[in-house]
């Protein structure tokens, strides 16, 4: 993320006429004009992603994959705002307190 400026603008570009076409023509998509502003490096006029840009990115992402398979099954017992504790839950605990919870979102609803 190497403009600090886009991340707080992180909304749609306002296009030109002459933009809109040439956007459509290429097949970029307003979300793709936002990830290039957020990860591409800046120039005289504008953004470009590199190829350093994009390998950097892709390598954080990986990084986060990683962690969140190592959340898999996970549990985090929460106390009025605080962690109590921590631990793997077994799998009949799993299906115990989603289906608690799944009740307790249909109540909600009513």
């Amino acid at each position: 993320m190497n403009n600090p400026k886009v991340q707080a603008q992180m909304t749609h570009p306002v296009l030109t006429k002459h933009a809109q076409a040439r956007v459509s023509q290429r097949g970029l998509r307003s979300i793709d004009m936002e990830l290039l502003l957020l990860i591409g490096t800046p120039v005289d006029d504008g953004y470009l992603a590199t190829a350093k840009n994009c390998e950097a990115v892709e390598k954080q992402c990986k990084y986060l994959l990683e962690r969140i398979h190592r959340l898999r099954g996970k549990r985090l017992v929460m106390a009025e705002g605080r962690v109590v504790t921590a631990y793997k839950a077994e799998r009949r605990r799993v299906k115990q307190l989603l289906r608690t919870a799944h009740e307790r979102d249909i109540e909600d609803c009513l």
